[in-house]
Order: C-alpha cells, then sequence, then structure tokens
C-alpha cells in the first residue's frame, strides 16, 4: 500500500524532554507503557461531556464537537482540553472527548503536532498510519472502522476511528481512541482537570509522558540525489529509567551500514559521534542541552565533504555501546561499570602502562612512560567507586608520570584498555582475580633462619620468593595474583603468618625455606604439608596433592636431589585455612645445594620454577571463579 505524508504540519517539532515525570497530583494513569501490568479506566470528564439535543445554547468554558459525518453526525459538550508534554502546554485544535465511554483524541494534533510522531494517510483505503519518532512502534487506522493494525498485528479498537469537528471553528481531525493508542506507541497519559488563571474556564488536561528526552523528524524525502547517497530523516534520544540508560538514534531514509556510517570516539571530552557519510542533512546545525545524569547534549551538523554528524556528550561516569543497523546508528550511554577512568594522553600506548601494587598500604600506583602531570590537571582521571578514597598524580625520580591510587581497605585491581582510554576495576580480590596465592618468605629481621659461611637463609627466601618472584606474578598476563607475608627484611610473627591467607583472600599458600644439617653430604630438595590441614579445597585440591605436584616441578626442573614429599606439623601450614606447602629448596650447609644457592642465575631460575608450578596447581585444579 502506497502512503504519503499529510502536509498540514510542516514545522519540525523537535523538543527536549529534560525527565519524563508525572505530575505530583495528576489523576488516574490510564495509558501504560509496554512494561506497566495494569491500566486503569479514568471516567473523570464522563460527567461533563454529554450528547446535546438540537442546537443548545453554547455554556461558558465549554466548546461543541461534532463526531461523525452526515446523517450519523452528532454533537458533544466538553471542556476544551490541553496536553502536557515535555513540561509543555500545547492546546488541542479539537477536544478530547467521550465517546461511548471512550476518550476520542484528534490523531494528526496530537500525535503528529504535539508528540512528534510521523503521519502518513493512504490515498487508497484513506487509512491512517502513526509512527513513533524512533519508528519502533506503529499504529494504522481504517476510518469509520475499529480495526487497528499495531506493528502488523491487527485488533480490535475499543471504538471506531471517525471524524471528529469543532463546531465553532469548523477545524476536523479523526479523532482515535487516545487511550488504546497511547498503549500501543509506548505512551503513559494521566487526567485531571485543569482550572485557568483567575479562576477563568476549566479544562480538562492530559499529561502525557514517554520515554523521549529529545527528537527531531522530518517527512521529507526529498534530497539531491546526485549530491548525496543518503538522507537523515531523524534524531531521537531516548531514556530506559529501567536500566539507567540513554540510547541516540541516528535514523537514515535509505539503508544504512558499516560502509556509510562510521562511530567515532572522543574519549577526552567524553563525546561519540554518529558520522553518516555522504548524507544530506535537513536539519541544520543544532545543538541541544540535555544534562540529565547521563547525557550532557546533543549536536547535529554536516561537514563540507558531505558527512553529516550526530555527536553525544555524555556524563563521566558513563560508558557507551554502538550499533549500525539498516535503520541507521545507535549509541546506548550507561553508567560506566568500572571503578576509575583514565584518559590516556596521546602517543602513550596502554602496553606501556606498568603497576605496582602496595596493597600492605592500602594502595596501588599506575606508571605511565613520560611528564604528563599537567595533562592530567586539565583530564582528571575519574573516581567512580567507593572503594577509591583518593588519587594522585606526581613524578616519579625517573621523570615518568605516577598515578598513586588509595583504597578504602585491602582492594584488589585490574587495568582494562579502552578507546583512548583506560579502565580500572577495583574491588575485593576474589571479585578481581581468578587465582590468588600467598606467599610467605621464611623467616626475616631479628630471624636469621639458618645460615652458613655469609649465606643468610631470611635473605635467600625474600630474593627469591619476594624481589624474582614478583617480577613474574607482576606481568599483565599472569594467570595468578600473588601477595606476600612481608616485602622487606622484617620480622612477622610465626602464628600470624597463616592469618594472611583469610586477609588476602587467598587460595593456595606457599611458604620458602632453606634446609640446613650437620653433615655437608645433605642436599635436596622436599617439600612439606601437614595432615591437620588436608581437606579437599577447590576442584578437589589437597595440601598433600599440591605438595606433589610442586615437588615434581622443582627437581624436574632445578635438577636438585628429589628428597620426596614429607607430612609435618610446621604452624604456617598446619595452622592455615587454604591448601598449604612448605618448600625446603635446598641444603645451606649442602656440599652442592650452597654452591647453586649462591648463584642468581639459580636463584631467578627458583623463582621461576615455584611461580610456574603455582600456576600448573591453578590450571590443574581451577577455581571456578
Amino acid at each position: 500500500m502506497m502512503y504519503i505524508s499529510r502536509k498540514g504540519w510542516l514545522r519540525v517539532i523537535a523538543i527536549l524532554v529534560l525527565s519524563g515525570i508525572l505530575l505530583q497530583d495528576t489523576g488516574t494513569a490510564f495509558a501504560k507503557s509496554p512494561n506497566a501490568k495494569s491500566i486503569k479506566s479514568s471516567a473523570l470528564g464522563a460527567k461533563r461531556a454529554k450528547k446535546l439535543k438540537g442546537n443548545a445554547a453554547e455554556v461558558s468554558g465549554k466548546q461543541q464537537v461534532i463526531i461523525g459525518e452526515g446523517d450519523s453526525a452528532q454533537e458533544y459538550e466538553t471542556l476544551s482540553a490541553k496536553v502536557q508534554y515535555t513540561n509543555i502546554s500545547f492546546d488541542c485544535t479539537i477536544p478530547v472527548v467521550q465517546w461511548n465511554g471512550v476518550w476520542m483524541a484528534p490523531v494528526k494534533n496530537i500525535f503528529s503536532d504535539i508528540l512528534g510522531c510521523y503521519y502518513q494517510t493512504s490515498k487508497e483505503d484513506k487509512s491512517i498510519l502513526v509512527t513513533t519518532p524512533d519508528r519502533e512502534n506503529t499504529i494504522k487506522f481504517l476510518p469509520n472502522t475499529n480495526v487497528a493494525v499495531i506493528n502488523g498485528d491487527e485488533e480490535t479498537a475499543p471504538a471506531e476511528t471517525v471524524l471528529g469537528t469543532k463546531k465553532d471553528t469548523n477545524q476536523s481531525d479523526y479523532m482515535v481512541p487516545l487511550e488504546f493508542t497511547l498503549e500501543a506507541l509506548g505512551y503513559i497519559c494521566s487526567i485531571k482537570e485543569g482550572q485557568g488563571e483567575g479562576n477563568s474556564e476549566a479544562y480538562n488536561l492530559f499529561e502525557i509522558t514517554s520515554d523521549y528526552l529529545y527528537h527531531i523528524i522530518t517527512d521529507s524525502q526529498s534530497y539531491d540525489k546526485e549530491k548525496y547517497n543518503n538522507m537523515l530523516i531523524g534524531v531521537v534520544l531516548l531514556k530506559n529509567d529501567t536500566e539507567n540508560l540513554n540510547e541516540i538514534k541516528g535514523l537514515t531514509l535509505e539503508t544504512a551500514s558499516k560502509k556509510n556510517v562510521k562511530i567515532m570516539n572522543h574519549a577526552a571530552d567524553y563525546s561519540v559521534t554518529l558520522q553518516f557519510l555522504n548524507t544530506y542533512n535537513p536539519f541544520g546545525d543544532i545543538t541541544q542541552s540535555v544534562k540529565n545524569g547521563i547525557t550532557n547534549s546533543i549536536k547535529i551538523w554536516e561537514t563540507e565533504d558531505k558527512t553529516t554528524c550526530v555527536q553525544i556528550k555524555y556524563n563521566k561516569k558513563q560508558e557507551y555501546e554502538s550499533d549500525i543497523t539498516e535503520a541507521g546508528g545507535i549509541i546506548t550511554i550507561f553508567k560506566g561499570s568500572f571503578s576509575m577512568k583514565v584518559i590516556l594522553p596521546e602517543g602513550v600506548s596502554f602496553s606501556k602502562i606498568k603497576t605496582t601494587d602496595q596493597y600492605w598500604n592500602q594502595k596501588f600506583l599506575i606508571i605511565l612512560p613520560g611528564d604528563y602531570v599537567s595533562f592530567y590537571k586539565k583530564y582528571v582521571p575519574v573516581d567512580n567507586s567507593s572503594y577509591i578514597t583518593g588519587i594522585r598524580v606526581s613524578l616519579t625520580d625517573e621523570e615518568d608520570t605516577k598515578i598513586t591510587v588509595t583504597t578504602k581497605g585491602l582492594k584488589g585491581y585490574k587495568l582494562d584498555k579502552g578507546d583512548g582510554c583506560f579502565t580500572v576495576q577495583v574491588g575485593a580480590p576474589k571479585d578481581i582475580y581468578e587465582n590468588i596465592v600467598l606467599i610467605d618468605a621464611g623467616h626475616g629481621g631479628k630471624d636469621n633462619g639458618a645460615s652458613k659461611n655469609r649465606l643468610k637463609e631470611k635473605k635467600l627466601n625474600l630474593t627469591i620468593a619476594y624481589k624474582q618472584m614478583k617480577e613474574y606474578f607482576e606481568k599483565e598476563n599472569s594467570p595468578v595474583k600473588a601477595y606476600w607475608t612481608r616485602h622487606d627484611d622484617t620480622f612477622v610473627n610465626l602464628y600470624a603468618r597463616p592469618t594472611y591467607s583469610a586477609k588476602y583472600q587467598a587460595d593456595l599458600f606457599v611458604s620458602l625455606h632453606m634446609n640446613s644439617a650437620k653433615s655437608s653430604s645433605a642436599n635436596g630438595t622436599e617439600v612439606y604439608y601437614s595432615k591437620v590441614n588436608n581437606s579437599s579445597s577447590f576442584s578437589g585440591i589437597t595440601s598433600k596433592l599440591f605438595a606433589k605436584k610442586m615437588q615434581n616441578t622443582l627437581v624436574n626442573t632445578l635438577g636438585t636431589k628429589d628428597r620426596g614429599v614429607k607430612q609435618a606439623g610446621f604452624v604456617v601450614i598446619k595452622n592455615n585455612t587454604v591448601p598449604s606447602i612448605l618448600i625446603e629448596l635446598g641444603f645451606i650447609t649442602g656440599s652442592s645445594d650452597k654452591k647453586k644457592l649462591k648463584k642468581e642465575s639459580f636463584q631467578k631460575k627458583a623463582a621461576k620454577t615455584i611461580y610456574q608450578g603455582i600456576c600448573n596447581t591453578f590450571k590443574a585444579y581451577p577455581t571456578e571463579r
């Protein structure tokens, strides 16, 4: 069926919805959004709208409407009508009237002129087609019947579509069931009686709300096809209060695709632009403020190379997703799930960023190469989390940029690459990391442990377990997050160490020690577990299974003597709450072991091997987080 546009309205409705609120003192809501569960019809006004017999004298404050045509026409007396939409009051050209118990409304006046819907009529059967500004919902009426087609499905309307004429002006419009039509198109309405200034005449007030924050449309289908390939016919900004998001749609006349629609992100000014290549812009240059906490503004313009741009600027704590459909381009703005967002200076690669976790001080550091302190005075990192208590930008001694993030208690963190920026997730360690291990460098401070000549166990333990092993754990692609019971030459109480497993939400515990004996002939590696702490944990892992796996990895890689897996009641593994092992890497007194332990190359190899043994264990026994 061929539809042509009614030219009765040539102006484009371009209105900003600051908020789709219902007034506090509204009457009964009688139209619903698609998600509403119930509708209550209002009888308000039924007593005021009565059929007139003969030529009744006009009553002050009331108007006469003729419903129907010819011999079937009937006169009705009713109050005048106003529509409140987007905080703007509109006078209806023909009053909304109750006819046979159904509120009937002038379809073109309300749905096209006021609400800004597309309005078309058919030459063939005189049918009326109303389409929402985003082209998502349609309803078609056949005059003088109760047939309505909603989004392609035929339904029975509660009243026929009839011609209505205001008697004193002779203005006519087809009258359609208001409640039924609003529901089909996704609008909400309430009704109450309004009163003019100084107790002047009363009127029926219809307060209509929708999900449209802004829309501008044209019913024109004419553009210079020798100059352009397409035409922008509408820009719609919708809100979704349930999901707390906004969605902007740029709609085109011809089919859109990724070949002729591009999406450009501008991270530094928190904007994203739909670019419609070789597309005519019938609206001219428009900049519209919104500022509803999600969207800040909308801008429409056409460039010299015939690219029409639709740009949306959004709140710094929001994120966006985009899509290109046959109807045009879509940008969805929603509350960011990130804890922190940082704009990347031009020329700085995400891969060059380094981090250091100072969890013992409840902070972590983000290091960017180069001096960008002034840059971050302008583009301040965005704090979007109650877990973050402070963000400070400064220079390191090497004149690199250091972003220090202070947290509320122990928190994990993770950096994610963005478009022109990076984001940081901050949360409880188990919410951030899939695998967590607590590394215990044995002894420390006043407790030297074993020693021989100038070899001290406490120093060897710290060098291998922390200084060299952290290099592997802190790599971007490391599958395991590590915490340590000590990171310097500090004495830590023996009974406090196993309690750190719960504090750091660890999945596994590894304590590193060096062995000693009276005889230099004692050499080799052994791994201990405690039978008191050997219950099955995630994926069936136990302390004994962990010990066996680590023992095999160590002796096979390092070539040390295999002294086997042993059971003992050492405090750090016995009093623990997770699968725990204690590694005796080698004998500091051993004739062959002490030579290996002195070498930096062996120390590094040992650190990497223990790291690999931990990774292999998590791979074989996943935490399933």
